[in-house]
């Protein structure tokens, strides 16, 4: 996924819950965040893809909490 720019993360992944810029590893980044999501998909997305200068930089899995406890 590395190299990739938004229209072909698109293509692939689909449309992202929320889209928003952030600082990552010191580099305003724009990052895209995929299901599942829950009630608060802009912060629980398990699946984000970070933008720099309009190209993938990075992506991670994130292990969120379910929300049932």
């Amino acid at each position: 996924m590395h190299g990739m720019d938004r229209d072909q993360v698109y293509l692939v992944m689909g449309e992202p819950m929320c889209k928003k810029a952030i600082q990552h590893k010191g580099k305003p980044v724009e990052v895209w965040l995929y299901p599942p999501g829950g009630t608060f998909p802009c912060v629980t997305a398990e699946f984000r893809v970070h933008f720099e200068d309009g190209v993938v930089a990075d992506w991670q899995t994130v292990k969120v909490e379910s929300e049932g406890g």
